[in-house]
């Protein structure tokens, strides 16, 4: 998986002491956090994905039951997962923003949440 800054964002992290930060440090390891939590919500819409194609050869479970065994996740985050994996197949630039931090897994399960339910017409308005 791409590294996009993660390890270095976690490295530093590791090294801070929030007992003892200032103001403008704390506010680097709060960026840092949404670094690393982008980066993982990413990581989890490529496991979605990866998992919609197994299940497709019946080689597995779907996404969402996975991430309830696997990964001890109540189903409406699982479900969320999913929807994440479908609007960054549909509009594969908030995947980037996601792993990068410069976007949040709410900011695309929100997307989600209002595109559900567009029309064709509405969807190419959309894209374009």
């Amino acid at each position: 998986m791409r590294n996009d800054g993660v390890l270095d964002a976690l490295t530093t992290l590791l090294d801070c002491d929030p007992d003892v930060a200032d103001r403008d440090e704390i506010g680097a390891m709060i960026r840092r956090n949404a670094q690393i939590r982008g980066w993982v919500d990413a990581a989890d819409v490529r496991l979605a994905r990866r998992l919609k194609e197994l299940e497709a050869e019946g080689r597995s479970e779907n996404a969402g039951m996975a991430f309830t065994d696997e990964g001890r996740r109540p189903g409406k985050e699982a479900r969320n997962t999913e929807n994440r994996e479908q609007i960054c197949a549909e509009f594969p630039a908030l995947e980037d923003a996601l792993a990068t931090g410069a976007a949040s897994a709410d900011h695309l399960d929100v997307l989600a949440r209002l595109t559900k339910n567009l029309s064709d017409g509405e969807r190419c308005d959309l894209h374009a």
